[in-house]
């Protein structure tokens, strides 16, 4: 109703993530900016959720949207976000963050120090590249310790006392840049990550582990990258990787943030429930958490009527056994040998058929008023996976016939690739125009943006 994701929207996520004991947020930043209304702030202070921002997004700033419309604004020609040029490029800089900082001085938050470039892009230093790469690292690591000094001198100007959360994300190069010996102030939360596909890149050594603020973790369940990395339209990561992964580092002492990127939420409702649930649990070797079987079965049976959990748990681990081996995103002409392994190819696929046709007969059992609710948690992502899994299936049929001059079942192979892509768009369009009356209506289009979130019409062979 607000046009984009403002107080309206976020009234419902703050309410979601409280439902499930979660109090923290780092808000969406591809689509607007959080602080654009100051009621998205003020909203989560009233309803209890701390906010913070981003590896990329400092002092409270979300840059992809703010810091253009902001340097245009003021009028700042040739400003830069390089903190190597100094002298008036610097103040404006701290300039940019002491209003951030301002705007947001009564809201209970976790501020980002550091920094890394623009929209997720790596730290700029032109000032610094004239230089051998190990004198490059030397000098990047003295700047960020610069930077941090700064930045905390503004938080104590603005905020008056320094005590406040801090959060020092060591996030793809910033990492290397941390090894070789970065200083981080004592009382700010190493958030250690992911490295992007649910394996944590490093855990605390024992040093770390008694620093005074402690260490978080920033986890992915989503990641948006170039094509054939990007996993945007179903969460095919086994819930057993993520809570092999929380153990670890619930154990290596990570306890004090936890934070999941979950992107637009669905489908990832399971992933996001067993994120914040194991948070709670981790040190409960009782719960179900630690056996993601036991509960899947639960969750279902939790949410549903007539107890389909034991067969939709069977479902859900086979599931996410065959997309670990290869998401469905990251699906490509030849990625499995139909000559080969038995035809691995061809005994993938049915597979994936199996469990989308099991999960229709449990579907078809559910009492009506359920089974949109099931759609969204089971059906559509196993249906969507052998959708795409046969489009391309079908595909490397038809090249491969076309090579050995069978013409017309390389023809009708094409046809059964555009048959399957085009079930994949149909079940896209019931989920969003027809299920629940349209509610989900342009939250499920994983065609729809640059850069793809995966590759539509693989390659056929016609005559």
């Amino acid at each position: 109703g607000d046009g984009t994701i403002g107080p309206e929207t976020y009234k419902r996520i703050y309410e979601l993530i409280l439902r499930l004991k979660g109090n923290f947020i780092w808000p969406a930043m591809h689509v607007n900016a959080f602080n654009h209304d100051p009621e998205n702030g003020r909203l989560a202070q009233r309803m209890g959720v701390v906010t913070g921002t981003s590896h990329c997004d400092m002092l409270h700033r979300s840059n992809q949207n703010e810091w253009k419309p902001w340097v245009e604004a003021k009028g700042y020609e040739g400003l830069q976000y390089d903190y190597t040029i100094e002298g008036w490029n610097r103040e404006k800089l701290k300039e940019y963050w002491r209003e951030s900082l301002v705007q947001n001085r009564e809201l209970e938050a976790c501020y980002t120090i550091g920094m890394r470039g623009i929209h997720d892009s790596g730290f700029v230093t032109r000032g610094l590249d004239d230089c051998t790469e190990e004198e490059l690292t030397a000098r990047k690591r003295n700047l960020l310790e610069q930077i941090m000094e700064d930045q905390r001198e503004l938080i104590r100007e603005v905020l008056g006392r320094g005590d406040v959360p801090q959060a020092f994300v060591p996030y793809k190069e910033v990492l290397p840049i941390y090894d070789s010996g970065l200083k981080v102030p004592e009382d700010v939360t190493l958030m250690w990550v992911d490295d992007n596909h649910g394996h944590v890149r490093r855990y605390p050594n024992q040093e770390e582990q008694l620093r005074k603020g402690g260490n978080g973790l920033y986890y992915h369940s989503s990641y948006w990258a170039p094509p054939g990395m990007s996993y945007l339209f179903l969460c095919s990561a086994p819930l057993a990787e993520m809570g092999n992964e929380l153990r670890k580092c619930y154990e290596n002492g990570i306890r004090e943030i936890w934070v999941d990127n979950v992107g637009a939420l669905k489908p990832i409702e399971q992933d996001m429930e067993y994120f914040l649930r194991f948070g709670w649990d981790a040190g409960r070797q009782e719960s179900s958490v630690h056996d993601v079987r036991r509960y899947t079965e639960e969750w279902i049976d939790k949410n549903f009527t007539g107890h389909p959990g034991e067969e939709t748990a069977d479902l859900y681990m086979e599931f996410a056994q065959l997309c670990n081996v290869c998401k469905p995103e990251h699906m490509r002409s030849g990625r499995f040998s139909q000559n080969a392994y038995g035809d691995e190819a061809a005994a993938r696929v049915w597979r994936l058929h199996d469990l989308a046709v099991r999960a229709g007969r449990v579907y078809e059992r559910l009492p009506e008023e359920e089974k949109a609710a099931y759609m969204q948690l089971m059906l559509m992502k196993v249906q969507a996976a052998f959708y795409i899994g046969a489009s391309y299936y079908f595909a490397d049929r038809s090249r491969a016939s076309y090579e050995q001059g069978i013409m017309r079942a390389a023809d009708a192979y094409l046809r059964k690739s555009r048959e399957m892509d085009d079930l994949k768009r149909m079940l896209l369009f019931y989920y969003n125009a027809r299920m629940c009356g349209g509610k989900w209506s342009g939250i499920l289009t994983p065609e729809d943006f640059p850069p793809p979130a995966m590759e539509a019409n693989p390659a056929c062979r016609p005559r």
